[in-house]
């Protein structure tokens, strides 16, 4: 199944933007179509389970996660 949605203009408030994910993982798709961007969310942010915030320091990973998702390796 390869469905495509199309729209004549951008949303102009929140309530307009595109819902996508599965429930646990979510986004909104925001924007227009020459400059669209995606606000992630994931249902750890939100509910009490999993959500120790003492946290092993890890921003030195930060610049090759970047690298690797402007090469396309989203996996």
């Amino acid at each position: 199944m390869n469905q495509k949605l199309r729209y004549r203009s951008s949303t102009r408030e929140r309530k307009e933007d595109l819902p996508i994910g599965n429930g646990r993982l979510a986004g909104m798709i925001l924007g227009c179509p020459e400059i669209e961007r995606i606000a992630l969310n994931h249902e750890w942010l939100w509910r009490g389970i999993n959500r120790d915030r003492d946290n092993e320091f890890k921003s030195h990973y930060l610049k090759k996660v970047r690298g690797l998702l402007l090469e396309g390796k989203y996996e």
